[in-house]
C-alpha cells in the first residue's frame, strides 16, 4: 500500500540540506538577480517573501494617495495583512469560481476619478481566463493599478509575457511550495521608475540581513519530516497524527501541520518585512532557477494527467483546462471544485486509504476583519468548501496518481456521483 503523509508530499529534504550548506558558505553575488532580469524583466527586485513586497508596493502606492485596495478574502492571510499594515484600506470583493478573478472588475472601472488598487491573484489561471480580465483591465485609467499576486505561478507566461508582468506591480514568491522553491525569498515586479529607488533607498537603510537561524529551523523541522516517512514511522504518522485531523480541525496535530486553519492576526508588523532578501544562498539560488522550466514541464504532464482521468465526471468542475501545450500555469497543485457538496467527505475518505491531501487550499478570510464589502462573497466560500487539490511534485510518481484517481473515482462510485 502507498502511504505518504501531507508533510511529506511538500517536503523536499535535500533541498533543505543544499540551503544549509549554502548557509555555512557565504557566496552573496548579483548573478541570481541578474539571471531573473534577463529572463523576466529588467524592473525586478529582491525582496524577503512575496507578502513583503506586497507590503512595500502597497505603502508606496499610499504615498502616492492610492488608498483603497480591493481584494478576494479567498487568498493567503499575510497579503490582506500586508495592505492592512501598510495603510490601505481594504475593500473585499467576491471571487469568480469559474476563473478565479475577482468579480466586479466593471465597477471598478468605472470609478475614474477615485484613485484605487486590485489585487489580482492567479489561483487556476489558464488563457481563456486571463484574456477576458486582461482585455477588460487593459484600457484602464491612470488612477487605477493593479498588483498582481504571482505568488504561485512563477514562470508562467500570457502572450509570451510573466504573469507577474502584465500591469503596474507584480509579486513571485520563492517559498518552499514554489517550483523556484529556496524555503524563503521572493521577487518584485514595478513599471514605476520611481519605485526602484523608493525600495532601495529602504532596503539600505531599514533593512537588515535575512537571518540565518531561520534556515536551519527550517533544515532541522524538514528533517523530522522526512524521518516520519520511513516504514518504522509512517503507521504512526500516517494514521496516528494525520487520521484524526481530518475528521476535525480541534486535532492538536492539526494546528501543527495546518498553522494557516488558525491565522494569527497581528498588531505590530512583523519583523520579517525587514529583512533583505536571503543573498547568502544565490549560488544555490542561480541553479535553481536553471530548472524552472523543466520542472514547470513535469509538473504540468502530472496536472495533465489528473484533467485527463477527471473530466469526464459531471460532479466537478475543472478550472483550468489543459487542453494543449501551453504553459499558462506552473501547476503547483491541480485543483478541481466539487459542484454539488463540501470536500470534507472525500478528504476523510481519502484519509482513510492514507492519502493526505491539503486540507484546504486558502481560507476566506472575511470572516477575521470587518473591512468594507463590495459583495458578499459568495463565491469565496464555495470555492474555500468546496475545492480539492492534487499534487503535482516532482517527487509525486505515476503510480501515487494512478492511487489517488482509483480513489477518488472509488467515492464517486459509493456516492453515486457523476
Amino acid at each position: 500500500m502507498i502511504t505518504k503523509s501531507k508533510l511529506f508530499i511538500y517536503n523536499n529534504f535535500l533541498d533543505h540540506i543544499k540551503i544549509f550548506l549554502s548557509c555555512l558558505i557565504n557566496n552573496n553575488n548579483n548573478n541570481f538577480l541578474n539571471k531573473i532580469k534577463n529572463q523576466i524583466s529588467n524592473k525586478i527586485l529582491l525582496t524577503a517573501q512575496a507578502r513583503v513586497g506586497i507590503f512595500y508596493i502597497s505603502k508606496y502606492l499610499v504615498s502616492k494617495n492610492f488608498e483603497k485596495f480591493y481584494i478576494s478574502p479567498y487568498t493567503n492571510i499575510e497579503v490582506i495583512e500586508a495592505i492592512k499594515f501598510s495603510g490601505g484600506k481594504i475593500n473585499f470583493i467576491d471571487l469568480n469560481y469559474e476563473n478565479g478573478y475577482p468579480k466586479n472588475i466593471d465597477n471598478l472601472m468605472l470609478n475614474k476619478n477615485e484613485k484605487r488598487c486590485l489585487i489580482l491573484t492567479h489561483l487556476y489561471s489558464d488563457h481563456n481566463n486571463l484574456k477576458k480580465v486582461f482585455d477588460k483591465l487593459k484600457n484602464r485609467d491612470e488612477n487605477f493599478k493593479i498588483i498582481e499576486d504571482a505568488a504561485i505561478v512563477f514562470g508562467s507566461k500570457y502572450d509570451k509575457k510573466y504573469l507577474g508582468t502584465l500591469f503596474d506591480f507584480g509579486v513571485f514568491s520563492f517559498g518552499k511550495l514554489k517550483n523556484l522553491s529556496l524555503i524563503f525569498g521572493g521577487a518584485i515586479y514595478y513599471k514605476d521608475e520611481n519605485f526602484e529607488n523608493y525600495y532601495k533607498e529602504i532596503e539600505k537603510n531599514n533593512l537588515v540581513d535575512f537571518p540565518k537561524t531561520i534556515f536551519i529551523k527550517e533544515l532541522l523541522f524538514s528533517l523530522l519530516v522526512y524521518l516520519s516517512s520511513l516504514n518504522i514511522f509512517n503507521f504512526f504518522f500516517s494514521k496516528i497524527l494525520n487520521l484524526p485531523t481530518y475528521k476535525s480541525k480541534k486535532h492538536f496535530f492539526s494546528k501543527i501541520q495546518y498553522k494557516s486553519l488558525f491565522p494569527e492576526i497581528n498588531q505590530n508588523i512583523p519583523k520579517n518585512y525587514f529583512f533583505k532578501f536571503p543573498y547568502f544562498i544565490s549560488n544555490f539560488a542561480l541553479k535553481k532557477l536553471n530548472y524552472v522550466e523543466e520542472e514547470i514541464n513535469i509538473r504540468y504532464k502530472k496536472a495533465k494527467y489528473y484533467y485527463e482521468n477527471l473530466k469526464k465526471f459531471d460532479s466537478i468542475y475543472i478550472p483550468m483546462v489543459i487542453e494543449t501545450e501551453s504553459k499558462y500555469n506552473s501547476y503547483i497543485e491541480f485543483p478541481f471544485i466539487l459542484r454539488k457538496e463540501s470536500k470534507k467527505n472525500l478528504l476523510i475518505f481519502l484519509s482513510k486509504k492514507s492519502i493526505f491531501l491539503r486540507l484546504h487550499w486558502y481560507l476566506n478570510n472575511e470572516i477575521f476583519y470587518d473591512f468594507k464589502k463590495l459583495t458578499l462573497p459568495n463565491d469565496c466560500n464555495l470555492v474555500q468548501d468546496n475545492t480539492v487539490v492534487l499534487p503535482c511534485g516532482p517527487h509525486i510518481t505515476r503510480k501515487y496518481q494512478d492511487f489517488i484517481l482509483k480513489n477518488i473515482k472509488k467515492y464517486f462510485e459509493i456516492n453515486k456521483l457523476r
